[in-house]
């Protein structure tokens, strides 16, 4: 019994680490990508610049850094693929094995990416913080815990999956697609022809112009929906159980019911449908009376 006792337990000291102990990757390279090509990246828990120049190539510079100090045992291997492939290009993070550590882990993981203006971004990630700037391609990007900042960005076709995330843009146009849940959408500036948005517990905020043929599906409960039209107009129709409809005198009270409200706002002939449980809708239009 001795033995069969003793033995796993020198298995286990044996992959013991003491003191401190760092653990690096990085990369700071470019890649060639078509200019209307399509970007493919997935990370994890990094701090994500991207940004949009009038270049020919993607440039990469990736940083990643862990500090740990006490006791660990275990194994893991972390390293990132980049693989430019008929004129896209592919960055894919890989984590291997585990540790267990007794003690205090620290990780700096920052990533810079310069890409043609042009290129689609396609990204799929778990709690990380992007920051994009000047991107007109397409952008889709799918991640848990995710903050998502656009800046000067005007492709004409967003596509957000987020929970607990925050999505802001200072501009917007072509259709926009979100799920959220628990997270939180600003968008200033816009010019949408289509949105198909649902999101539970979060909220809304938009300021956007409506043409005649503008279909907007707002779909959440217990959310709230602040909406701002800068031009154009249309209906309105609001169902709901338990709402809070707030509106400015530019709209005009068609149609009420105890679970249906319809408006209508001099200007166009765009749809805007918003249904849920306990919502709170605000409508206001800089349009004068």
């Amino acid at each position: 019994m001795k033995t069969s006792i003793f033995l796993p337990l020198v298995l286990i000291m044996a992959n013991l680490y003491y003191g401190q102990n760092h653990n690096e990757f990085h990369i700071d390279q470019s890649y060639p990508i078509n200019n209307t090509g399509t970007l493919y990246l997935s990370l994890h828990d990094a701090d994500v610049t991207i940004i949009g120049e009038n270049r020919q190539d993607v440039a990469l510079k990736l940083d990643y850094f862990v500090s740990r100090k006490g006791i660990e045992w275990g194994n893991k291997e972390f390293y990132v693929e980049v693989d430019p492939k008929d004129g896209d290009l592919y960055i894919e993070e890989f984590r291997e094995g585990s540790i267990t550590i007794m003690g205090y882990s620290s990780t700096e993981y920052k990533v810079v990416i310069k890409v043609p203006n042009g290129v689609t971004l396609n990204i799929k990630g778990d709690d990380d913080d992007y920051n994009i700037t000047a991107i007109n391609g397409e952008i889709s990007i799918d991640a848990d815990d995710a903050d998502v900042l656009l800046k000067h960005c005007q492709g004409n076709s967003f596509y957000f999956d987020l929970d607990d995330g925050d999505v802001i843009m200072d501009e917007g146009r072509g259709s926009l697609t979100a799920r959220m849940d628990d997270g939180d959408i600003e968008i200033s500036n816009a010019a949408f022809n289509n949105i198909d948005y649902r999101g539970d517990d979060g909220e809304l905020a938009l300021e956007t112009s409506i043409t005649p043929n503008s279909l907007f599906k707002l779909i959440g409960d217990d959310a709230n929906f602040d909406i701002v039209i800068t031009n154009g107009g249309g209906t309105f129709t609001i169902k709901h159980d338990d709402g809070d409809i707030n509106y400015d005198n530019n709209f005009r009270l068609m149609e009420q019911e105890e679970h249906r409200t319809v408006l209508a706002l001099t200007g166009g002939r765009g749809k805007v449908i918003i249904s849920g449980d306990d919502i709170r809708v605000n409508l206001a239009s800089t349009q004068s009376n």
